[in-house]
């Protein structure tokens, strides 16, 4: 974003993206899970699953 932002507008889109960031990361992650092919990749993207959606509950509870 080219725009510069402060205060309640920065708040606002700052939430915004993390909250699609995170479910763009999921995404991503569960795409390595479902057809990857480095066992050892594959192992972490799904370990690291669970917290992504963890931060992502928690983006999205400060977003209310």
């Amino acid at each position: 974003m080219s725009t510069k932002l402060s205060g309640a507008r920065f708040d606002s889109e700052f939430k915004k993206v993390a909250v699609d960031d995170h479910k763009d990361d999921i995404k991503e992650f569960q795409k390595e899970v479902d057809s990857g092919t480095d066992l050892a990749l594959k192992d972490f993207a799904s370990s690291a699953g669970p917290k992504l959606q963890d931060h992502l509950s928690s983006a999205e509870a400060i977003s209310r």
